[in-house]
């Protein structure tokens, strides 16, 4: 809604016609959505074109029943090449001027980009080296839905069902461990009606223990040390745990890229107002390209938790991606210089 507002108002300010923005609104949606996806999954998760295809788009799965899964991972840099390709595409088949759709298209996209990054950050996702700055954040939801999934004890039962009614993580007190980033962390389980305490023991013991081992991201609980933890009954007889851990409080990448991408459209929409009458097109999209890659290339630096693509270059796989992308942002951009046709 935010976008397509911004989008008719450049439109109606520059005298266009507003079907032709609907088109803009609705092929940059579909292109960002799918471009999105399949980088996705063609760099980061390829498997999943090979095991589980109808994953890419369909966002069910038949495996234990009829279940809504969502899509719940997207490449941004695909975004930006998916809205490219659509909009060359349209401009082809209807013979409409390319840069100039693609201008407002990238200009909606930038918008989109910024929520997405909100979203990220709804879903503890992109997050950066552990940092003791007020600005670090304890992605504390992805242990609290992790915990109401693990299986109940694996070693005898490997698909058993999980005996947890509810998770509640707060701010501890006691540290027990130094370090950067490190945060005390308490969290209360509570059991289902009918765990015995055999169960809760080997649930906490093995279960708990190792999926909090395994959640290095987030977590930081030491294989070398037992879990530290109490077992309570309530008035109910059900059992409650009071686990201690230590949270990582990491750089959230997201946020500062979406206040980045927020201050460069409020730059660029100021931009385009003091020269709208005299802009080429082509302009904004180069600036568009350029500032996106770049700015994404510089902050991927801080993200730990995507390994390099070659042990002896430090990029991940977004900066290579970035390259290309922000070389043809400087082509376009010269090529605005050129072009005298507003």
């Amino acid at each position: 809604m935010v976008g397509r507002t911004l989008l008719f108002f450049i439109c109606k300010k520059e005298s266009a016609n507003l079907s032709e923005a609907r088109s803009v609104f609705n092929f940059t949606l579909i292109g960002a959505i799918l471009g999105a996806r399949l980088f996705y999954v063609a760099f980061m998760e390829p498997d999943i074109l090979f095991n589980k295809p109808a994953q890419i788009l369909f966002p069910f799965e038949f495996s234990k029943g009829f279940k809504f899964v969502g899509i719940g991972q997207f490449s941004m840099l695909g975004a930006i090449a998916g809205v490219i390709i659509i909009l060359l595409i349209y401009a082809r088949l209807k013979r409409r001027p390319f840069l100039w759709l693609l201008d407002k298209g990238l200009l909606l996209l930038l918008v989109i980009i910024i929520f997405m990054r909100i979203g990220n950050l709804f879903q503890s996702e992109y997050f950066g080296k552990p940092t003791d700055s007020p600005t670090g954040i304890l992605a504390v939801n992805k242990v609290e839905l992790g915990l109401l999934k693990v299986p109940c004890c694996a070693m005898r039962n490997p698909n058993g069902e999980n005996p947890l009614d509810t998770v509640s993580v707060k701010n501890g007190k006691a540290m027990l461990h130094d370090g950067v980033g490190y945060e005390p962390l308490i969290a209360y389980i509570f059991f289902k009606d009918g765990a015995t305490e055999q169960l809760v023991n080997e649930f906490l013991i093995g279960d708990v223990k190792t999926y909090l081992f395994e959640l290095s991201d987030q977590i930081f609980e030491p294989g070398t040390e037992p879990l530290h933890y109490t077992i309570f009954v309530d008035t109910a007889n059900n059992y409650i745990a009071r686990i201690q851990t230590i949270g990582l409080a990491r750089h959230p990448l997201q946020l500062y890229e979406g206040a980045i991408f927020l201050l460069l459209l409020i730059t660029l929409i100021w931009y385009w107002k003091k020269h709208v009458k005299k802009l080429p097109a082509g302009r904004m999209a180069g600036l568009l390209i350029i500032s996106i890659s770049g700015i994404h290339f510089i902050i991927e630096f801080m993200n730990v938790l995507t390994r390099p693509l070659f042990k002896s270059v430090p990029l991940t796989i977004d900066q290579y991606i970035c390259l290309p992308i922000f070389l043809l942002g400087i082509v376009l951009l010269v090529t605005s210089f050129k072009n005298k046709k507003v």
